[in-house]
């Protein structure tokens, strides 16, 4: 057994043994797999009898009756599955509140704040209780689901039970404490700034010895305590005690004579900022020109260069770039390099130097300008047409939805929540969603992508995952293979690891409907690969393929949804979405 650095793949040391933890917040044993197993049916069953007494929606109805059959099958069968969290009270009949854990005995406990407390857990058990009685409505829930959350009135009762506790409160109000309980007022208030006045903290300092007091002044590093003590001690204020740490603001207890000054207290605030000078683009271009780089001159094409010569001419002597071609060799002046752009490599092939003479440069200039003129109409033909179809109106979420979200191992954030809801809005609605979503490395595009995936395929259409490069693929197949455990979806990946004969059995699978969602590299853009129905098609580092690439599925079908992922978006993409073209959202 060794342990392993994740980052360079190495061994780092020999270990004896490892520790593995419960995958999950609660790990049954095996009777109480039985147990839960044995009640859920009277459980569902009871509840059942219920609903129908209630004169609950055939609708809810028959949804309830499909989540307790489906509850019961996996219970019986020892699946864990994202909802088994509402047979808690059946697993656990008694709950436990986090001070059950803490010993009993010389333990001080701290409540701050405790009106804020109570009311902040009001509130909490009162949504979670309007949304129990939501899910109750629709059916897609259970009444024990009630049980799954402490009453806020036992947890307050288990605090008043056990032993010493300190209330911290900044303003004294009834009810902002706890019942019979001693009240210690320590009045307290913010210390005074002596940065223009040094001689005023002397005098503050003076009174305090006179009172048996204490003081307690943070310089924010060793030079300033220096000078700090020195100042000090030709006053004989030995006393203070001065440290090199750095508290920003300090405090004053005037009751107990006691002084805490902080470092922006004695030396101010610092707001110099360091002014750089920022160098331009050619500036940074002729820094790192080196010999034998390739270089493109606006007239005269591809050329090497070749350094600097100096020149004398009837006007003196100038400093000129030498610029190598085929038939000769260019000398630019110095202050006109704004002619020359770095040449950009496209391949591995070294490129042909251009000809000083003839016309072949020019003749390249506007094959290119036809080339991109060519595009730019198709592509601005397609978003036309794009934006002129009715796109397919998405059903709103459904249970399985819900329960492939709630798997999700991390709480969201408010970005991810808003994204989500944009891209189901525009799933929901008539338009053709194009949309954007960019931000940084670890800021959840994936699982943004992977509930847009999960929506279509639950319309009963495909999606295709389109990533740069075979490792990303595999690692967008196996993650979403992992969330998708239990569900009826089958997934496949289209890239060079799979071989020859799987990439046949997926593109057939594509063809007649079998397969739901692919994941894939610029295979998925082969002419030999399509699909039966198209849903959705998501772009993971959109800004790593083509602009033809990407149009390719759009022009094959232009009423797919399409959702772009990107980090760094290039200025195209920018532009298209700024420009309302394209839809953005941020996730920051």
């Amino acid at each position: 057994l060794k342990s392993l650095n994740p980052g360079s793949q190495r061994s780092i040391q020999v270990i004896s043994s490892f520790t593995v933890p419960p995958a999950r917040e609660f790990p049954l044993r095996e009777q109480e797999w039985e147990e839960v197993a044995r009640r859920a049916p009277e459980i569902v069953q009871a509840q059942l009898v219920s609903a129908r007494k209630g004169g609950m929606r055939p609708q809810a109805l028959d949804r309830l009756k499909e989540s307790g059959a489906h509850d019961i099958s996996r219970l019986r069968e020892r699946i864990f599955f994202p909802s088994l969290d509402r047979w808690i009270p059946v697993i656990e009949p008694d709950p436990y509140f986090v001070l059950d854990y803490v010993g009993e005995e010389g333990v001080l406990y701290f409540l701050d704040e405790p009106l804020t407390f109570s009311r902040r857990m009001d509130a909490a058990h009162a949504g979670f209780s309007l949304r129990v009685t939501g899910y109750l409505e629709r059916g897609e829930s259970l009444e024990i689901s009630k049980e799954c959350q402490i009453a806020p009135s036992d947890v307050l009762r288990a605090v008043d039970s056990k032993g010493t506790f300190l209330a911290l409160v900044d303003l004294s109000a009834s009810g902002n404490g706890l019942p019979g309980a001693v009240d210690i007022a320590w009045r307290a208030r913010p210390s005074d700034s002596y940065r223009k006045n040094p001689e005023r903290l002397a005098a503050q300092l003076k009174e305090l010895v006179g009172s048996k007091g204490a003081a307690l002044l943070y310089a924010g590093s060793d030079d300033r305590a220096s000078q700090l003590s020195l100042f000090l001690a030709e006053r004989d204020l030995l006393s203070a005690a001065v440290l090199p740490g750095r508290l920003p603001r300090g405090f004053v207890f005037p009751q107990e004579s006691i002084l805490v000054s902080g470092t922006e207290d004695l030396f101010g605030v610092s707001r110099r900022k360091r002014r750089t000078k920022r160098r331009s683009g050619r500036e940074i271009f002729f820094k790192d020109l080196t010999q034998g780089s390739l270089v493109v001159h606006e007239d005269y094409g591809v050329g090497e260069y070749r350094g600097t010569e100096t020149i004398r001419t009837s006007d003196g002597e100038r400093d000129y770039l030498a610029v190598g071609y085929r038939d000769g060799v260019l000398h630019l002046p110095v202050d006109r390099i704004e002619l020359l752009t770095p040449y950009v490599h496209v391949g591995d092939s070294k490129p042909k130097l251009s000809k000083l003479g003839g016309t072949e440069w020019q003749r390249q200039k506007e094959r290119a300008r036809s080339s991109i003129r060519r595009l730019v109409t198709d592509i601005a033909a397609l978003y036309a047409a794009r934006q002129s179809i009715k796109g397919h109106v998405y059903a709103p979420d459904t249970p399985w939805q819900r329960e492939f979200e709630s798997s999700f191992p991390f709480e969201e954030t408010e970005d991810q929540l808003r994204v989500i809801a944009e891209i189901k809005g525009d799933m929901e609605s008539y338009k053709v969603m194009d949309r954007l979503v960019c931000g940084d490395v670890g800021f959840g595009k994936t699982e943004v992508c992977f509930r847009a995936l999960f929506k279509c395929v639950m319309e009963g259409r495909q999606a295709a995952l389109l990533a740069p490069t075979t490792v990303l693929v595999s690692q967008h197949y196996n993650n979403l293979l992992e969330r998708l455990e239990g569900f009826p979806i089958k997934v496949r990946q289209l890239s060079r690891f799979a071989s020859p004969r799987e990439q046949n059995e997926t593109i057939k699978g594509l063809a007649s409907g079998e397969i739901d969602i692919v994941i894939g590299t610029h295979r998925l853009l082969s002419k030999d690969v399509s699909f039966r129905d198209l849903g959705l098609l998501a772009i993971d580092e959109e800004q790593r393929f083509g602009v033809d690439h990407k149009e390719m599925i759009k022009a094959l079908s232009p009423s797919v949804e399409v959702l772009s992922l990107s980090a760094t978006p290039i200025p195209r993409t920018l532009h298209l979405s700024l420009s309302g073209i394209r839809d953005i959202s941020l996730l920051e």
